[in-house]
């Protein structure tokens, strides 16, 4: 999917909850690669449902569509998005009644984000079940207001990370953080995290960090980080 000076879109695909009520198939293609480039109205890649300002779904509601629709969004291995200045959230992670899908983002491999100046986070909602499994390289370039990449949790998952590329980003403090940073949740935290005593990057071969004058550590999580 390659979408590239569209000035008036706001969002690749909108979810919609009569239609998933109608349909258990999914409503876009199987893309494998995202390139999104100078679009100046998009605000995200999910149109959120208008009963909620996350993706989130009641006991009543219908998740087959929504599955499918993850499924499907599963199957990109590479994503790209430069000069969109209106994107403050790149994904939202989705909770159907309490329960998280575990399966999100699992094919995965390369994530290059650029001069997108309004980008406040890279995955919104509940990092824990966020698995980065085959993410290979990460590259953010010009994300003034992004302050941190992954958590805790999300971390421990980046087995094939090889490369980190992190520049120009004025308001980024540290690489990794912990979860109950982003829960706002310290019990849930230590859910998440009473198994996890150690962050490994075990095929880390490159860590490029420049010009990020906030930053002040590496990782602020609990656990110790371990790169080759």
């Amino acid at each position: 999917s390659e979408e590239r000076r569209c000035k008036g879109l706001e969002h690749i695909f909108e979810f919609d909850r009569q239609d998933e009520l109608k349909n258990k198939m999914p409503l876009f293609p199987s893309p494998q690669v995202m390139d999104l480039r100078t679009l100046s109205g998009l605000k995200g890649i999910w149109k959120p449902p208008h009963y909620s300002e996350t993706l989130q779904l009641t006991s009543n509601d219908s998740h087959h569509g929504c599955e499918a629709q993850l499924r499907n969004l599963n199957s990109v291995d590479k994503i790209t998005m430069s000069e969109c200045e209106k994107v403050e959230e790149g994904f939202q992670l989705i909770d159907y009644n309490g329960r998280k899908y575990k399966e999100q983002f699992l094919n995965l491999r390369e994530l290059c984000f650029t001069k997108l100046s309004a980008l406040r986070c890279i995955w919104k909602g509940p990092h824990q079940y966020l698995h980065l499994g085959k993410l290979e390289r990460i590259s953010l370039v010009g994300c003034d207001k992004l302050t941190t990449v992954f958590t805790a949790a999300s971390a421990a998952s980046l087995h094939k990370l090889r490369s980190i590329e992190i520049t120009n980003c004025m308001a980024l403090k540290t690489i990794v953080e912990s979860c109950s940073s982003t829960t706002g949740d310290p019990f849930l935290s230590a859910l998440v995290t009473v198994h996890l005593e150690e962050i490994t990057l075990p095929n880390l071969q490159s860590l490029r960090l420049e010009k990020l004058p906030s930053l002040l550590c590496f990782s602020t999580a609990s656990q110790r980080v371990i790169c080759p």
